[in-house]
């Protein structure tokens, strides 16, 4: 009776562990994308200023206003470059479709923009 008390006590202590090694799992991935989202939100939060801030000094230094875009410009590349680093586009089809779809937007822009500045030019 002790014996099969004891296995029972040990089967069950057993059980446990796995469950919260696999809660504790799940967490961390909750954990992970709560980041994600904090560092995102910093991020648009930040461009945002820039662009409240540009926008204010539009009449007054325009010099200012081109600097604070270009910066906006830099911290968007940037953040895209490490979005980009850890999306794998084979698992997210949505996104690599969304993405397909501004490359293309982009190749017609700059083929316009090649013909008019071309028919310019004659």
């Amino acid at each position: 009776m002790n014996e099969t008390l004891m296995t029972v006590f040990t089967a069950v202590i057993a059980v446990s562990t796995v469950i919260y090694t696999l809660v504790t799992f799940r967490l961390l991935n909750a954990t992970r994308s709560s980041v994600d989202i904090a560092r995102v939100t910093v991020l648009m939060s930040y461009l945002t200023t820039l662009a409240q801030e540009a926008e204010k000094m539009k009449n007054t230094d325009p010099q200012a206003v081109t600097l604070l875009q270009r910066v906006a410009m830099l911290v968007t590349e940037a953040a895209m470059d490490g979005f980009l680093e850890d999306v794998t586009l084979s698992k997210q089809p949505r996104l690599r479709d969304a993405l397909n779809k501004f490359e293309g937007c982009c190749e017609r822009k700059e083929s316009i923009r090649r013909q008019s500045l071309g028919s310019g030019l004659s």
